[in-house]
């Protein structure tokens, strides 16, 4: 039997926002190394805030279900990839460090989100 429309339009929404949160990520890698510098960070302490990245993905999967059970999947969707375009900027245009690790906290944490079942 043949998936009926719905289940293709909704495997084709999944499939689009996998895609853009992998495109919004990678944008920004070429970029690490000026943004390293521009920050003023040793190794260390430019491995500790990437390190958030994870954490902030992690951190969100605690969440992710109840916030769906209570709103909806596609709202939930639609407001977290919202929110993960705007961390993108956030962090990709930090001028200090505490910006960059609030924005790598809560993009993943976001894109998270906005891709859970």
């Amino acid at each position: 039997m043949a998936p009926t429309r719905e289940i293709v339009r909704a495997r084709w929404g999944v499939t689009i926002m996998f895609w853009l949160n992998g495109v919004g990520f990678a944008s920004l890698l070429p970029r690490y190394p000026e943004i390293k510098a521009s920050l003023g960070l040793g190794d260390l302490g430019w491995g500790l805030v990437v390190g958030l990245g994870p954490l902030g993905g992690l951190i969100a999967g605690l969440f992710t279900a109840r916030l769906i059970r209570r709103y909806s999947s596609a709202s939930v969707n639609l407001v977290t990839a919202l929110l993960g375009l705007a961390m993108l900027s956030v962090y990709g245009n930090a001028t200090i460090w505490p910006v960059f690790a609030l924005g790598i906290l809560a993009m993943p944490a976001s894109t998270r989100s906005a891709t859970s079942p």
